[in-house]
């Protein structure tokens, strides 16, 4: 329990500090500072705006920086290629540009077990559109990103290794 003499003290300082904060002159100062800060900010930025327009009015625009961009018509292309590794997996991508800047390609890969995956896109004036050809496993034609989807039955070889996984482990007898 507190004494008097230390609960009044306490109360005391409590409440010269609340003056001291909250007190109307306090705050008037406070916001004064504020105002007169902003006012200041103003009238120098005001005044740096005007010192640049009165120098740019005086430049000589001959002298100003100017940067020239060169725009080129679209340029005719084609590429092709074309791997496989060590393991039977092959990929491809072919790509061609026509001089009205129309992109074409396909780009995929087949596996050794026969599934695939081939994209074919057209890029020009009305946006990017893709149809993709896959028999994968789980590959469904739900026209995602406005791609249309192909999909075909997958390989044997592929169902038999995906229903291997589901066959239960025989447990090692000790």
């Amino acid at each position: 329990m507190k004494s008097p003499q230390t609960y009044i003290k306490s109360r005391y300082q409590d409440t010269r500090i609340t003056t001291i904060f909250f007190s109307p002159a306090a705050l008037s100062a406070f916001f004064h500072f504020q105002s007169t800060t902003i006012m200041f900010l103003f009238g120098f930025s005001a005044i740096a705006f005007a010192t640049l327009a009165i120098v740019s009015a005086f430049q000589n625009p001959a002298s100003s920086v100017r940067q020239e961009v060169l725009v080129q018509p679209p340029q005719p292309y084609d590429f092709a290629y074309k791997t496989a590794d060590d393991r039977g997996t092959r990929q491809h991508r072919t790509e061609s540009a026509d001089s009205s800047g129309t992109v074409t390609g396909s780009y995929g890969y087949v596996d050794p077990f026969g599934m695939y995956r081939r994209v074919e896109y057209v890029a020009d004036v009305d946006g990017y559109r893709t149809t993709v050809h896959s028999n994968e496993p789980g590959m469904t034609s739900n026209g995602a990103a406005n791609a249309a989807y192909f999909v075909e039955v997958p390989p044997p070889a592929i169902v038999a290794q995906g229903l291997a996984y589901l066959k239960p482990v025989q447990e090692a007898q000790l």
